[in-house]
């Protein structure tokens, strides 16, 4: 079988490598088939084999990544930036594609799955914000606030909810929701008409 390596040649594994590589050289399409046919016959199990080796390996395949990534980063992110403008529609197309699915999943997350204000139960997906239970005055980030890229990143942590922005803003100013206390008189409401007859 191919990468056994004969009894003869263990004392001298230079010599097996370069008869592989000539054998190689003339068997290439052979070789190739040979390799295609076994892979398509032991997929599962190699498979199980290489998740094995990923999970027994997982700390030092990390490190091999990233001392590579480390030692070729300006070469990877020439290759990322070349790619990026050959196929400029195709990623624009799945960068938005992504951010709606992020999105629409932490909203799901935070509303269990209902896409519904947890205040004043508006429904329309384009009004949904996310909004911490308890206000953050003294601990505002700089620029934005927390957003929901960072809540998927860090895992969905505790203390969000979704609310519409009407909710979000008068919560905002008043430390709670005005919907959730008793309804107020609002007389500058009524016909005066009404009022006066």
């Amino acid at each position: 079988m191919p990468g056994i390596v004969h009894e003869r040649y263990k004392g001298s594994p230079e010599k097996y490598r370069a008869q592989r590589r000539a054998r190689y050289a003339v068997n290439r399409d052979s070789e190739l088939a040979y390799g295609r046919a076994y892979r398509a016959a032991n997929r599962d199990s190699l498979l199980a084999q290489k998740h094995a080796y990923h999970a027994a390996n997982r700390d030092h395949r990390l490190a091999q990544n990233r001392a590579y990534y480390a030692a070729n980063r300006d070469h990877r992110l020439a290759q990322r930036r070349a790619y990026r403008a050959a196929n400029r529609d195709s990623e624009l197309a799945w960068q938005s594609l992504h951010r709606a699915f992020v999105k629409a999943f932490v909203f799901a997350w935070y509303s269990l799955g209902e896409f519904r204000c947890a205040c004043c139960g508006e429904d329309d997906y384009r009004a949904l914000t996310l909004d911490h239970v308890v206000p953050l005055r003294n601990h505002r980030r700089r620029g934005r606030g927390v957003t929901w890229k960072q809540v998927y990143r860090d895992g969905f942590p505790d203390g969000f909810q979704v609310l519409c922005a009407n909710c979000n803003l008068m919560k905002h100013d008043n430390d709670h929701c005005p919907h959730q206390d008793d309804p107020l008189p609002w007389p500058f409401l009524q016909n005066p008409w009404e009022t006066a007859a």
